[in-house]
């Protein structure tokens, strides 16, 4: 089996030209090709190889969503256990049926 070598002269393939990530898409390509037995590099690697860094960041992402979810969850719990409770209304006063004398008197002297 031949390994793949990417020719620096050819300007196209040049790899001082891209990015982390496609430079990771190549090789993801490059690997691809090679672990199928496969000769040349071809577009159905690349493509391959750039769906599965798609997947992989999709991945990530949702597992960082589920983070902050489960963050903002208890940021909620803890405001709401901080948040001032309803204030209870005040008893209300009970009469007394039958008024006391001392009451009266004190009334009576006014």
């Amino acid at each position: 089996m031949r390994v793949l070598k990417t020719n620096e002269e050819d300007s196209s393939m040049n790899l001082n030209n891209y990015t982390q990530k496609s430079l990771e898409a190549v090789q993801s390509a490059r690997d691809l090709a090679v672990q199928n037995g496969h000769q040349q590099l071809e577009q159905v690697h690349l493509l391959l190889a750039l769906l599965q860094q798609e997947l992989e960041q999709l991945r990530q992402q949702e597992e960082l969503e589920k983070a902050n979810a489960a963050e903002a969850k208890v940021l909620l719990s803890a405001l709401a256990a901080a948040a001032p409770s309803t204030p209870q209304p005040a008893p209300q006063m009970v009469r007394d049926r039958e008024p006391k004398v001392s009451v009266c008197v004190g009334l009576m002297n006014r």
